[in-house]
């Protein structure tokens, strides 16, 4: 494993070299039959051909790991000494002991690319056997590791979150320690990489992780969604660093968190305390007729239409400038109220917090006048404080976006990250960031997304994000060059901030059309999170340049329904929207016109807003969005579906039989129709179901295909006879409106193995090209 890098003071975790024997340099594929093992032996059968626990652990690591090494380079003709990836070390009792090593793995990776553009022609590369060979090997490794019960990785960001292979494990368990298993799945996953990019061979991954790995993560105490995505977003590589890397947490600090949103830094505004900085003993705020200066400039330069910016002084002065109208130039805070910089009591920052903040300020290298006193914004001093300035507090928020776009740069501050040295490695401040709870929290999205220079503050100086990026990519690019494919860092940084990538203000048709600015912002949420769920909408609308004001105007009601109400305002301000938003993972809007929008983009899956975005956007009038899929039509209902129905098509000369689980939408969902449904399920007479690529996810072999399902208004449809069998037919208008009812998922299971037809619904596919009106 020290092919992968390490947190700082971190060890690797050492892998047990457990084989009685060198490969013996023979076909890979043959090396099973060459040592006495049949197909049924390698697959558990009657104990492994009654052999023990030792020597089938030392087969599976001589032929998996070491033979998969000697093959594949061998079959380019890339020599490989057996000792190469051996050493000899003390165990914790001293005595000395063989663990496998990956040292010389890139020197081999290194070679073999260098052999590689010595005959470079790629098109006889990737259809030589070569590349079928290698390819072949890969996937019966793969293959045997998922027979062991090790951990299947998403295929794709939309894909449900990691889980084990359950019922596919071999007869007895696993028979060969994990630490092994990890090594051969990160072997894997290095020379399929490289393997992709040389040969042009198709570019799946290796789609597992680590049992071991996530056990470490789990003990270590991280947040349950960090986890969650670290699984979905990344490889094996980016796993094991964070698996050794120190949890800042108490354990305990993320017991209320699941695995679609941190809930660990949520603050109870009625206990909440300003922070002094750590050592500071001057024990006091500003003084009283400080803070009722403050908030007199400051309200004059709101009531003025103007953007308030402030100083403090060495004489303890606070100096307040309307940056509009002055022409001030300014650096905007971008803060985390967890880490003790907000106040919900009054417009006051201790003095010591004041001095640190005015200290980092004047420090940025965006300023003109460094080492001077510079302004600054901050919503802590900058936003009115108490019930009389209501108005002006809207006021504040609305201009949000003009607040920071306007600023000659932002600062971020994070507790964590201030504790790192500017210094640092890469990786480790990549994974910090994506770590960090400044990463986390809702309106750190906007602060960033509208900055024209956004630095992050480590100890030691501030780094622009521009900076940390071009690093990582030199990084990658340099290291893959000399056989190095353990980085992570630019994939981390394209996970955590990738959204800056696409700057909201640019001037580009694609852009102005709103459906990929939304998408872009909506993949930011998901993982962040907010103490106040009504703001949510406030804060992306203010990113994308919406009527923030409008959505300030809808007040009253539970915090849930006016952030309901303002997310259904801002769905119709989008107006445009990707198709693919239908099938998202998140909860959904229940009110009819909204019913297939999520609730929330907060805790979403990376890629449920960005599906399909190529074939362009989806209009929403209000009340429908307009989108064009496939899709099946079941009817007529004899009663209302349950949470599970088997499904049944004729199609020109024979029968599909499909599985459909449904999950309803939360009002509706079983043992609760009777609460204010918007469908009567008992009077629905056809079922609609939409599907993506139906023809390449509804398969046998396939996993679940996600779906959405919902009551089709029957305006358009009429019943006819199929002549070859006698039922009944549906025929469609050109656009099917259908109420969403939730979620669903459909996999086709062959056929109905007896059932009558009453435990059935008999239905039609539709055609690719499909219209649908959802609402």
């Amino acid at each position: 494993m020290d092919y992968f890098p390490v947190p700082p003071g971190a060890e690797h975790i050492r892998v047990p070299y457990t084989c009685r024997e060198p490969y013996d340099g023979g076909e890979w594929e043959g090396y099973p039959e060459r040592k006495g093992w049949t197909q049924r032996d390698c697959f558990a059968y009657n104990n492994h051909g009654n052999r023990k626990w030792p020597e089938v652990q030392s087969f599976f690591q001589t032929w998996l790991y070491f033979g998969t090494i000697h093959a594949i380079f061998g079959m380019v003709g890339i020599k490989v000494e057996y000792k190469e990836f051996i050493t000899c070390e003390e165990t914790s009792r001293g005595k000395p002991r063989l663990y496998v090593t990956t040292k010389k793995l890139g020197e081999k990776i290194a070679a073999w690319k260098k052999l590689f553009w010595v005959y470079n022609n790629p098109t006889w590369w990737s259809s030589s056997k070569f590349a079928t060979d290698t390819t072949k090997i890969l996937d019966t490794v793969v293959n045997y590791l998922r027979l062991w019960g090790e951990l299947r990785l998403p295929d794709s960001p939309n894909d449900s979150t990691v889980e084990a292979f359950a019922g596919k494990i071999m007869r007895g368990g696993c028979p060969v320690n994990r630490k092994i298993l990890m090594s051969i799945i990160a072997l894997c996953h290095v020379l399929r990489t490289v393997s992709v990019e040389l040969y042009s061979v198709d570019s799946r991954n290796v789609s597992l992780t680590s049992i071991l790995l996530k056990k470490k993560l789990e003990d270590a105490g991280w947040c349950k969604a960090d986890t969650a995505r670290l699984f979905r977003e990344f490889t094996i590589a980016t796993h094991y660093y964070v698996a050794l890397y120190k949890c800042p947490y108490r354990r305990r600090k993320h017991s209320s968190c699941d695995t679609r949103v941190c809930r660990a830094v949520n603050i109870d505004e009625s206990t909440y305390l300003t922070k002094h900085v750590n050592g500071c003993d001057c024990k006091d705020t500003l003084r009283a007729w400080i803070v009722g200066e403050l908030v007199e400039h400051v309200v004059k330069v709101i009531d003025a239409d103007g953007i308030p910016v402030v100083c403090w002084e060495e004489a303890e002065v606070l100096k307040v400038q309307d940056a509009l109208a002055d022409g001030t130039e300014y650096t905007a805070i971008s803060h985390v109220w967890a880490d003790g910089l907000g106040n919900p009591h009054e417009n006051a920052l201790p003095k010591c917090q004041l001095s640190r903040i005015q200290d980092l300020v004047n420090q940025l290298k965006s300023n003109s006048n460094t080492g001077h006193g510079r302004f600054f914004w901050m919503d802590t001093l900058c936003i009115p404080v108490g019930a009389e300035f209501k108005d002006r507090r809207k006021k504040s928020i609305a201009k949000m976006r003009q607040i920071y776009a306007s600023a000659t740069s932002v600062l971020a501050l994070d507790n964590w990250l201030q504790k790192l040295p500017i210094s640092s490695q890469l990786h480790e401040k990549t994974i910090r960031i994506f770590l960090c709870t400044w990463l986390h929290r809702l309106w750190t999205l906007q602060e960033s997304i509208l900055a024209k220079a956004l630095y992050i503050q480590f100890d030691g100086g501030a780094q622009l994000i521009d900076d940390v990026k071009r690093g990582a990519d030199e990084l990658q690019t340099t290291s893959e060059a000399t056989g190095y494919y353990g980085h992570f860092e630019i994939t981390v940084h394209n996970s955590a901030l990738g959204y800056l990538e696409l700057k909201l203000s640019k001037g580009s048709e694609e852009l102005r059309s709103g459906c990929l600015r939304f998408a872009a912002v909506a993949r930011a949420m998901g993982q962040r999170s907010t103490s106040r769920y009504s703001d949510e909408t406030l804060c992306i609308a203010s990113a994308m340049g919406f009527d923030v004001e409008a959505l300030l105007n809808i007040h009253g009601g539970s915090e849930e329904e006016r952030s309901e109400r303002r997310m259904e305002l801002f769905f119709k301000q989008a107006s445009a929207l990707p198709p693919g938003i239908i099938f998202h993972h998140n909860p959904h809007l229940r009110r009819l016109g909204f019913r297939w929008a999520p609730k929330t983009l907060m805790g979403g899956r990376s890629g449920d807003f960005f599906r399909d975005i190529q074939n362009g956007v989806s209009p929403f009038d209000g009340t429908h969005l307009h989108v064009t899929y496939p899709g099946i039509i079941l009817g007529p209902l004899k009663r209302a579906p349950g949470s599970s129905i088997v499904a049944v098509t004729f199609e020109m000369t024979h029968y599909r039989c499909y599985r459909v689980d449904l999950a309803y939408i939360e009002a509706e969902a079983e043992g609760n129709r009777d609460e204010n449904p918007v469908i009567d399920w008992g009077a629905v007479t056809y079922l609609g179901i939409i599907i993506r690529q139906f023809s390449k996810t509804i398969t046998q072999r396939a996993r679940m295909s996600d779906a959405i399902f919902g009551a089709v208004e029957n305006r358009g449809l009429h019943v006819d006879t199929i002549p070859q069998s006698g039922q009944q037919a549906i025929l469609l208008a050109d656009t099917i409106k259908l109420v969403c009812g939730g979620r669903c998922s459909i996999k086709e299971i062959g056929h109905l193995g007896g059932q009558d037809s009453n435990t059935y619904i008999m239905g039609r596919y539709l055609q690719e090209a499909q219209e649908w009106d959802v609402r």
